[in-house]
């Protein structure tokens, strides 16, 4: 005959009735959570992880809060600029894993950060996710070359809400 022990107790009475102050904050959370989403800059902490390259504190900086001085949600955030900070291939991915699918996104810019050809694939397929994207910013950025603008042209050619793009 084989005994088991009995299961250890309850930290808590699951019968209990939780108090509706609790109820409200909890919803008012998760509710809070749906609309805008997580914070930017922690998404970008664990896209750096994934691709095991060290946070870069400046884009960290630009990705924690916005000029306002608000926190900067992935569903809710506008405007990103990250002009000169010359990130390279593995931190600009995770970067652009970070931005994607931010669906309020109308404004970003990678002014003067010497991207190179082999980010455009990257780039391109992060654009390609944000819906609401007006503006799009790579000037100075002069190591891009021909096949960039290429890769450019046929996303302006195919996306009609992108009407800025400053090369």
């Amino acid at each position: 005959m084989n005994f088991k022990p009995p299961p250890p107790p309850l930290k808590h009475n699951p019968f209990t009735a939780v108090p509706a102050d609790e109820r409200v904050c909890e919803a008012a959370a998760h509710e809070e959570y749906a609309n805008t989403g997580p914070l930017l800059a922690q998404v970008y902490e664990e896209r750096c992880t994934t691709h095991n390259v060290p946070v870069d504190a400046n884009v960290r900086s630009i990705l924690e809060t916005n000029s306002e001085r608000q926190p900067q949600y992935k569903r809710t955030v506008i405007s990103l600029d990250f002009s000169s900070n010359y990130l390279s291939f593995q931190p600009m991915q995770a970067l652009l894993e970070t931005i994607s699918d931010c669906t309020a996104l109308e404004s970003l810019s990678f002014e003067g950060n010497y991207l190179k050809p082999e980010i455009m694939p990257s780039l391109i397929k992060a654009v390609k996710t944000l819906p609401a994207l007006v503006s799009l910013n790579l000037a100075n950025n002069s190591t891009l070359g021909f096949s960039a603008a290429k890769l450019l042209m046929q996303l302006v050619k195919n996306n009609s809400r992108l009407v800025f793009l400053e090369l």
